[in-house]
């Protein structure tokens, strides 16, 4: 027996010395034969998982017998035949095979396992070895789950998630909400509950699934998420604000404790129809002239008011056209205001909003376009128009005076700045600017000369 580089080779020609030396002795003549005398083994040996892998896991095996202890293990995705019938018969084969086996000393030694397959349950079992290659003491064994691979994602085999009904508030008609049903079945998995229109998903992420659940992890990673607090186990009702109509897709995407992303998921694809419109939503798409003041300059546009989402929102067409420089002629029909609809009174209201980039990709890379308001304080000693670069704001109110006239009336914007608080009615509201030469807003419209809220009216 020779021991190189901590690794004894036992070979079958030990066996083959071990016989020739009892056949020795019962030549000699011994006149007396003795019964075999157990030697009792009480070294114990264990297994311990380091650090596990997609691909490699690191298992620590230990001791308490002599350092010069040889041991032998096994990996198996074998979980049901005994540990020790399975070793004896791995070290059979290995014998028959190779006529020796390879063992290892140290009584604290780490064993890296290579060349496993990712979310895969694996089997080591170890045990010390006597110099013929049996088995002594105690068989110890081990199981670990290797970790998935980021790259594959698999559906929950007991999760479900689908669209349950639009929610209307018994108390105020305009507060609307979407209501998802999550299932679970018998499983205790952690998991959130997310939703995107399907061209965003399409679009954004090329319907990979790891891009689009790693982005929404960053996502929520920037505001701080409590992943404790925000994963679920159990079944619930995921609620989101009314959506528009078109085609969503529903995930609920497997996250752990961590934020880490457990691999499973459950999706399903589902189209939100757009609801009937009501009579004073109606009432509101046609031709329209809008007519105003900047000082004593009378301004009027053509605009035209058409449906976008049913009870919700509206568009308006023609703004500015008539003021707009040339350059930027196309922008208030290629990207109309945004209208608001109260169902509880049937006003509308002008909303700021960052534009959606042109499908020309050299003005959408050289200007980023926005609707907003301003607003009018003292600064200084001087009133000063101040431009409210916050989307989704309301800032004029359009109300009927009669069936073919309504007239517009300012929304309050209340806010601090430099210790000094604010009330302040929005003065008008255009469309403007950033460009690639100049990053502060500037109006499409030569010095915001546009129609001031509290002079504005629409006629038919």
């Amino acid at each position: 027996m020779t021991l190189t580089d901590n690794h004894v080779r036992i070979s079958s020609r030990i066996i083959s010395v071990l016989f020739l030396t009892c056949a020795a002795m019962i030549l000699s003549g011994c006149s007396q034969k003795e019964d075999p005398v157990e030697i009792e083994d009480n070294v114990q040996v264990s297994l311990r998982v380091d650090e596990v892998f997609q691909e490699k896991a690191y298992v620590r095996l230990n001791h308490n017998g002599s350092q010069d202890d040889f041991w032998y293990y096994m990996v198996t995705k074998d979980m049901v035949t005994d540990a020790e019938v399975m070793l004896n018969g791995e070290i059979a084969r290995v014998l028959d095979a190779a006529g020796e086996i390879v063992g290892n000393v140290g009584t604290n030694k780490n064993i890296t396992i290579d060349n496993l397959e990712a979310k895969t349950d694996y089997r080591v079992i170890a045990a010390r070895l006597l110099p013929d290659g049996s088995v002594t003491g105690n068989v110890a064994e081990l199981v670990f789950r290797t970790l998935r691979d980021p790259d594959v994602f698999e559906r929950h085999p007991s999760w479900s998630i689908s669209y349950k009904e639009r929610r209307v508030s018994e108390d105020d008609p305009d507060t609307e909400t979407e209501v998802f049903e999550c299932k679970v079945g018998e499983s205790t998995d952690t998991y959130v509950p997310c939703l995107l229109s399907k061209q965003d998903f399409d679009t954004s992420y090329g319907g990979d699934l790891r891009a689009c659940f790693e982005d929404y992890v960053a996502f929520r990673n920037l505001g701080n998420a409590k992943w404790p607090n925000v994963i679920k186990d159990q079944a619930c009702e995921h609620i989101e604000d009314r959506l528009r109509h078109g085609d969503y897709i529903l995930f609920m995407i497997g996250i752990d404790a961590k934020g880490e992303l457990t691999g499973y998921y459950a999706r399903t694809d589902c189209t939100i129809e757009q609801e009937p419109a009501l009579d004073s939503y109606r009432k509101w798409v046609g031709k329209w002239t809008i007519v105003g003041k900047c000082g004593n300059q009378e301004i009027r546009y053509s605009v035209e008011i058409s449906p976008e989402e049913n009870n919700l929102y509206l568009r308006m067409a023609g703004w500015e056209h008539t003021s707009a420089t040339e350059y930027f002629e196309a922008l208030p029909y290629e990207r109309p205001v945004l209208l608001y609809f109260e169902k509880s009174t049937g006003f509308v209201y002008v909303v700021s909003e960052e534009i959606k980039d042109f499908d020309d990709q050299v003005l959408a890379d050289f200007y980023d376009f926005y609707l907003y308001g301003c607003v009018e304080i003292m600064y200084g000693d001087e009133l000063t128009e101040v431009p409210v670069d916050i989307p989704n704001i309301r800032i004029a109110r359009f109300a009927f005076a009669d069936d073919n006239h309504a007239v517009a009336t300012p929304e309050i914007f209340s806010f601090d700045l430099n210790g000094v608080h604010y009330d302040a009615p929005f003065l008008y509201f255009n469309y403007s600017y950033i460009s690639m030469l100049y990053a502060g807003l500037v109006p499409v419209t030569t010095d915001s000369v546009v129609p001031r809220i509290d002079t504005m009216r629409l006629e038919r």
